[in-house]
């Protein structure tokens, strides 16, 4: 349910009373400053400040409303209340997360369920077209790069510290196993959803070859899935401290590899697999890899099987995002996003076959975001950065 900034003030000025309501002693609360954030979010994400008087003392909060989506989704059953279940029971713990103020199941109130959390000051790493020449990181000294990236490792493994059984034995509610075979059967059947019957060849091969293999792997321990393990979804300090973890849509639990092979292919994608090279400060994979495990205090072996699921379910996610834009009319039904793109690229060169060409709909879809500034090398970049690619 994407909605405008006067779609969002409409929504808040439904917001008001409710609002009112769950501070008892409030008064002429109102609603201001509302915006929407730059990234996408499966949820209707709007951030806004409310001020109101309390026992004559002016007050204020500035917080998040996020509302469960409708129609055309990404993703089968959307339930931005168990986001929130999920933010709730990590309160207080290691992983920085937002605070989950109130939630509301009644949809009479906004026309969905939504819940009402704080908003989190910092800084997050932009990614489009790419984080190595798009928004903070360019701008950044070497030193703070590896800062940021040295605690975002630590933020992953943190997630995968979490007792999960404490707080989070709810994620195992569709009954397929924790074990990587009831992952894989999990994404299979949102894949199969879909796909809605029709070829898509690279991505069938990548998904066979994930199930025939899967027994041949260590998935490594099983924990707490952040299921969007990847550097766009932290919020930082403008010292490089991990500030919050955020967009838990796809949380579960399953094995730790999981997330991690998904980061790194995150961290392909922004760089190598796009003729990339990475910024100076900006560890290599492999380094990535050997910070996580000292930051998880475990070894992680076959690495390149997780990192291709991540580019498999990128991939996938692309078939839904073609279908929603045709559907509302802002693409071709004949289009190439989800066969000519990165993530297709980068299963095809696991796999050894023909690496297809981009498709001039990815190209498009990849144009830089309005508002984030794009670095060249011409523009006082530090020199290790290519030209902006067709990404």
């Amino acid at each position: 349910m994407a909605v405008d900034l006067d779609q969002a003030k409409q929504l808040l000025a439904r917001l008001e009373p409710w609002l009112a309501a769950r501070i008892p002693r409030s008064q002429g609360l109102r609603i201001e400053s509302p915006e929407l954030p730059a990234d996408g979010r499966s949820s209707t994400t709007i951030l806004f400040t409310a001020h109101w008087t309390e026992a004559d003392a002016a007050r204020r909060g500035d917080w998040v409303l996020r509302v469960q989506p409708r129609g055309n989704q990404i993703f089968m059953h959307p339930d931005v209340l168990r986001d929130a279940r999920i933010l709730a029971a990590l309160e207080g713990g290691p992983v920085p997360v937002p605070k989950i103020l109130w939630t509301e199941s009644d949809p009479s109130v906004l026309g969905e369920r939504f819940f009402v959390m704080a908003r989190i000051d910092g800084r997050p790493v932009q990614g489009r077209p790419s984080n190595q020449i798009a928004g903070w990181l360019p701008q950044a000294s070497p030193a703070l790069r590896r800062r940021i990236y040295d605690n975002g490792l630590a933020a992953l493994a943190a997630v995968h510290r979490v007792d999960w059984q404490r707080g989070h034995r709810f994620l195992q509610e569709d009954g397929l196993g924790v074990d990587l075979a009831g992952h894989l059967e999990r994404v299979a059947r949102w894949y199969r959803w879909c796909t809605r019957g029709r070829p898509y060849a690279m991505l069938d091969a990548a998904l066979d070859y994930l199930i025939a293999h899967c027994k041949r792997v260590d998935p490594g321990p099983t924990v707490l899935l952040w299921g969007d393990a990847r550097m766009g979804n932290l919020m930082y300090t403008e010292t490089g401290e991990v500030q919050a973890v955020l967009d838990w849509e796809v949380a579960g639990i399953g094995p730790a590899n999981v997330d991690l092979g998904y980061w790194l292919m995150n961290e392909d994608f922004h760089s190598e697999a796009n003729g990339i090279t990475r910024l100076e400060g900006v560890p290599a994979n492999a380094q990535q890899l050997t910070r996580y495990e000292d930051a998880a205090g475990r070894s992680v072996r076959d690495i390149d099987y997780f990192i291709m699921l991540g580019a498999w379910w990128m991939g996938a996610t692309m078939i839904r995002q073609a279908d929603i834009r045709v559907a509302e009319g802002r693409l071709a039904a004949d289009n190439g996003l989800a066969t000519g793109n990165t993530f297709t690229q980068m299963i095809a060169r696991t796999l050894g076959l023909p690496v297809p060409e981009l498709s001039a709909d990815w190209t498009a879809h990849r144009r830089p975001m309005k508002g984030v500034p794009v670095v060249r090398p011409q523009d006082g970049h530090d020199g290790n950065s290519a030209a902006v690619p067709n990404v």
